[in-house]
């Protein structure tokens, strides 16, 4: 075979290359096992919970732009959420299983936090809440998230601080009453029990006062 007909195929192959990976079609979906039931999803997940997405946007510090940011007003919550909104990360390539959030959608989400962030991917059984009927049957009602309940939750855990503060400063206080009554207490004279003046034969032994 000749050099020029080897270079020939060489570039013919590398252009059939370009052709499979330049192709949208070339994975339709991710390569994944179907999604555990829904308790199943609920153990493994570090979050479980419902809500409309407010917005979808790059992730700040992602050099390769390979993920998206989905904040999430969160309506319901399962598992590991008490406040709104959350931002939810996950891949923008269906192919690499990015879950496809759109703006306006309400869904249920499986979350995990793979690091810092929460993120979620299309294994995860994330989906649209509207088609989440054996989700909901399964999971029960949840618990309601909004932001006047994070508010109210925030507010009791002040209050709960400012107490134990509170308690905290009363026991100090007592303490150092205590510490200061007992240092104030009139004692014995320094030179109790000495012989000069309480040996039992001093001016007020009744045998002196005889002489």
């Amino acid at each position: 075979m000749s050099i020029a007909l080897r270079g020939a195929i060489a570039i013919l192959i590398a252009i059939a290359g370009l052709v499979h990976f330049a192709n949208p079609d070339r994975a339709a979906a991710c390569d994944f096992e179907e999604p555990p039931p829904p308790q199943e999803a609920l153990e493994d997940a570090t979050a479980v919970f419902s809500g409309e997405v407010r917005s979808i946007e790059p992730v700040d510090d992602d050099p390769g732009n390979q993920f998206i940011a989905a904040t999430i007003d969160v309506d319901r919550a399962w598992k590991g959420i008490d406040s709104t909104p959350v931002v939810v990360e996950t891949h923008q390539d269906q192919a690499t299983c990015g879950f496809p959030f759109e703006e306006g959608e309400s869904y249920i989400v499986y979350a995990r936090a793979e690091g810092t962030p929460l993120t979620t991917a299309l294994y995860h059984r994330t989906q649209l809440l509207e088609r989440a009927d054996e989700d909901l049957e399964v999971l029960g009602e949840g618990t309601e998230v909004s932001e006047e309940a994070a508010a109210q939750n925030e507010s009791v855990d002040e209050f709960n601080v400012g107490i134990l503060i509170l308690v905290a400063v009363v026991i100090s206080i007592i303490v150092a009453t205590v510490m200061l009554l007992r240092q104030s207490k009139p004692g014995l004279p320094e030179d109790y029990g000495d012989d000069d003046d309480f040996d039992g034969a001093g001016d007020d032994d009744p045998e002196s006062r005889r002489d």
